[in-house]
Order: C-alpha cells, then structure tokens, then sequence
C-alpha cells in the first residue's frame, strides 16, 4: 500500500516503525564501532603506539605504490569525463609526493640502522726536514 493512500493513523504507525527500525539500526551500528574501535571519545580516534615504525611506513609505502597505480587509472580513463580525470591526477600528484616522502624517510632510517661510514679524517702531513 502506497504511503498517500493509507488512513493517517496508519502513516503514523509507518512512521513509528520507520523510526523505530532507524533507531536499531543506528544502535547496532554504535554497537559495531564500539566493539571495532573501542569506546566513544578521543580514544576512539588516537592510533595505537606504533612498535616498529620502519616497518609501518613500509607498509604505508606499499599500500600508497597500489593506490597511486589505482587512482592514475582514473586519471589516464579516456571514457570518464575531465574533471574527474583532473581530480584523480591531482591525487596522483600528492600520492607520488607522499610515497617519495616515506621512502626518503626509510631510506634515511636504513643508513642510520645499517650505518654510514665515518667520514676519513684528512691524513695529517709528516714535514720531513
């Protein structure tokens, strides 16, 4: 039965369930957050403490390498439109930027961690006379 053609205290009762199957949606779904992320708050949104920090920003390196290759297929699309075309290449720009950004940063760690040769200190002269 189409709602326009119900008595108005039927398109009231509809209403009340509407609502109240709205109502046990949003509650299983902050049920599910809740379980998933932890308890509502600050908490909620803060990253847990990071145990090998070379480690994850490989991985983020490698999940950026498979985005970025995503994305510039949007970007290089011949049968999308141009502004979407124009939006996924300036994603690719930031994405490119960013995994150079992590890779400087590993690259940097992985000389300290394996170690730089010390600079030779210049050879002092003997004078012989």
């Amino acid at each position: 039965m189409r709602y326009e053609d119900m008595t108005f205290e039927e398109q009231q009762a509809e209403k009340r369930r509407r609502q109240e199957e709205a109502d046990a949606r949003y509650e299983r779904r902050q049920a599910f957050l809740t379980e998933l992320l932890g308890p509502p708050g600050v908490a909620r949104f803060a990253p847990p403490p990071v145990r090998d920090f070379d480690a994850q920003l490989g991985e983020h390196a490698a999940q950026l390498a498979k985005l970025t290759r995503l994305t510039l297929n949007y970007a290089l699309n011949d049968d999308g439109d141009l502004q979407t075309q124009m939006n996924a290449a300036s994603a690719v720009t930031r994405l490119i930027q960013t995994n150079v950004a992590i890779a400087r940063v590993l690259l940097a760690k992985s000389k300290t961690v394996q170690g730089v040769p010390a600079d030779k200190e210049p050879q002092a002269v003997v004078s012989q006379g």
